[in-house]
């Protein structure tokens, strides 16, 4: 949790994602930024803030609170859209990865749509 919140952690972790999402996408009018739901910390969200940084360095727009987290539960999420996002491509960021299950759920919300997974921290579980 220390390292999670660190501002070194998260500066250093916004600077390596906005230079892969710069050399990745040249163009940014068909592709936008969201992040996991909150679940947990609901202020000064981790991946929230990773999130809200990289779009602003990269001039991508940024969809805050796009999904919406029905329950806390990591192995069998409940997640439902917030919005309809029109871009062909979403990059979706979090912060850590426990057991996939976030980042499966999340994905399986877009159908027909391109998405690019960034993750700043992998569990050793």
């Amino acid at each position: 949790t220390e390292f999670k919140h660190s501002p070194e952690f998260i500066n250093y972790i916004v600077l390596q994602m906005t230079d892969y999402i710069q050399l990745i996408f040249k163009a940014k009018n068909d592709c936008c930024i969201i992040c996991s739901p909150k679940r947990r910390t609901q202020v000064n969200n981790v991946a929230e803030n990773i999130a809200k940084q990289c779009a602003e360095n990269t001039g991508i727009t940024f969809y805050q609170d796009a999904i919406n987290a029905g329950n806390r539960d990591r192995y069998n999420p409940n997640f439902t859209l917030n919005m309809e996002i029109n871009e062909s491509t979403i990059i979706l960021i979090d912060d850590i990865l426990t057991t996939g299950q976030t980042i499966d759920k999340c994905v399986s919300l877009f159908e027909n749509k391109n998405i690019i997974v960034l993750i700043g921290l992998r569990n050793k579980y």
